[in-house]
């Protein structure tokens, strides 16, 4: 994840993201005003050229130009570093990525849908971190002509769960299928864990405040001790 100085958080781009990573990057450019030069690459100024208005344009271009080649590369993980390292402009480096994406997409395809299926939650991972691998899945295969049915995500990312969550997924059982969304689904599981974080803390408390009720018990025998005895003085 690679925050620029906009303070925009953009996951960079690896061999499974390429269409949420182009829907992404291509708004950042036109949010810092740097897309037109990736599809109309500049002109650099002729030799010849004595006109400053133009030359100044040109040299502008030529700077946005070279602004947008560097977010681009910054923007790629190091796996995909080797298709971009060696262009010029930023229209040379996002048409490279485009042709290997196209190449690969049978094999991204294929390899995205196993890791969906396959996809398990071990005890301890964060459910946070796993739901949003499953949903960025879902996402991926949709922007590639894919889509995942609301049925079939919602079975996706139940058969993920591991035992600690069959009593919530037993109960799901009774839920009409038309209510069983994958919205509904994530809010019973986000509701669940907030449940066991709230108990995990109150458990922590109660096992923390004998202690303190037995100090203060013990004061409190004490003090009517002391009371007792100048009562009888």
């Amino acid at each position: 994840m690679e925050q620029s100085r906009t303070g925009v958080l953009l996951e960079k781009l690896t061999a499974m993201n390429y269409s949420i990573w182009l829907v992404r990057m291509q708004h950042f450019l036109k949010r810092e005003g740097l897309w037109k030069v990736v599809g109309t690459p500049p002109q650099p100024p002729e030799e010849d050229e004595d006109d400053d208005e133009k030359l100044t344009l040109a040299e502008a271009q030529l700077e946005k130009d070279e602004k947008a080649l560097a977010t681009i590369i910054l923007g790629v993980d190091d796996s995909q570093l080797v298709y971009v390292a060696d262009k010029v402009t930023a229209s040379e480096a996002w048409n490279a990525l485009k042709a290997v994406d196209v190449q690969e997409t049978a094999g991204s395809l294929i390899t995205l849908t196993r890791r969906l299926y396959r996809c398990r939650k071990k005890p301890g991972d964060s459910l946070v971190n796993h739901l949003k691998f499953l949903t960025g899945g879902f996402q991926e295969l949709a922007l590639r002509g894919k889509p995942v049915g609301e049925e079939d995500k919602v079975f996706i990312v139940l058969s993920s769960l591991d035992d600690r969550y069959d009593m919530l997924v037993n109960s799901l059982e009774s839920v009409e299928t038309d209510k069983l969304t994958l919205e509904y689904v994530t809010g019973r599981l986000y509701a669940e864990e907030d449940r066991r974080a709230e108990r995990k803390m109150t458990s922590a408390q109660l096992l923390e405040r004998p202690r303190g009720n037995n100090s203060q018990e013990e004061q409190s025998q004490e003090e009517l001790l002391q009371t007792s005895r100048w009562s009888t003085k």
